[in-house]
């Protein structure tokens, strides 16, 4: 005689669709978390900019008050034997030469950058049948 046992056990089918049920939310927690973390560093990186961003001006204007100081001083120091306008052509050039300077090393690091991505082309150009051999 065939007797109907029923356990309270689940079956496979139940089984399966609980890991499944459990791998999707723990899917979704994690993805949740990454955009979680990347609006946070996005803030971040904002109110890192705005910083720099006003630093960079502030330091401007101290430098614009900087060269006018430099400027006085070098007409109070000649006892006004140098003419203000003298004084203003004395700093400007100073400037000027040392903008000159650092835009030609600029210019010269700038002519030696290579922007073409050579290893990532050369990889699309490789055959892609067949193990591939690290050199």
């Amino acid at each position: 005689m065939a007797t109907n046992v029923q356990t309270d056990q689940p079956t496979i089918g139940e089984l399966a669709s609980g890991i499944i049920d459990d791998a999707q939310r723990l899917i979704r927690e994690e993805m949740r978390l990454v955009r979680q973390d990347v609006k946070e560093d996005l803030k971040r990186f904002a109110d890192t900019g705005v910083n720099l961003g006003i630093a960079s001006v502030v330091g401007g204007l101290a430098a614009v008050m900087l060269c006018f100081m430099l400027v006085h001083l070098i007409n109070y120091l000649s006892n006004n034997a140098v003419p203000l306008w003298g004084c203003y052509a004395i700093v400007g050039g100073v400037l000027a030469v040392v903008a000159l300077v650092l835009f030609y090393r600029g210019a010269e690091q700038a002519s030696d950058l290579n922007l073409v991505p050579e290893r990532a082309i050369a990889a699309l150009e490789e055959p892609t049948h067949g193990p591939r051999q690290q050199s």
